[in-house]
């Protein structure tokens, strides 16, 4: 089992963006399933499963993934070292990648 954690600042972001309706239970219920997956399976599983569309990412996001959850939703995480931890550092409804 892979440990799957939201860092602090996206779990607060995440919470309020979801109480002003960024999302919606859709959303939210692709979220869930994307959190079981990757705890259960990883990311190299994630990265193969073509519902997720799960890629590297550039410039200042180098380091990072992106899967998508959603038409423009984007879960933004990184592997933390050879370690089984995966931070999820962004969940986005708008295909939003600046820091």
């Amino acid at each position: 089992m892979w440990k799957v954690t939201f860092t602090q600042e996206c779990q607060k972001k995440f919470e309020a963006d979801f109480k002003e309706g960024k999302f919606n239970s859709g959303d939210g219920d692709a979220i869930k399933i994307w959190f079981k997956e990757m705890k259960r399976f990883g990311p190299d599983y994630i990265e193969r499963n073509k519902k997720w569309d799960d890629h590297p990412l550039q410039d200042e996001w180098t380091g990072h993934r992106s899967s998508c959850f959603s038409r423009s939703g984007r879960i933004i995480y990184k592997v933390v070292g050879n370690t089984i931890n995966i931070n999820v550092v962004r969940v986005t409804p708008d295909h939003n990648y600046k820091k």
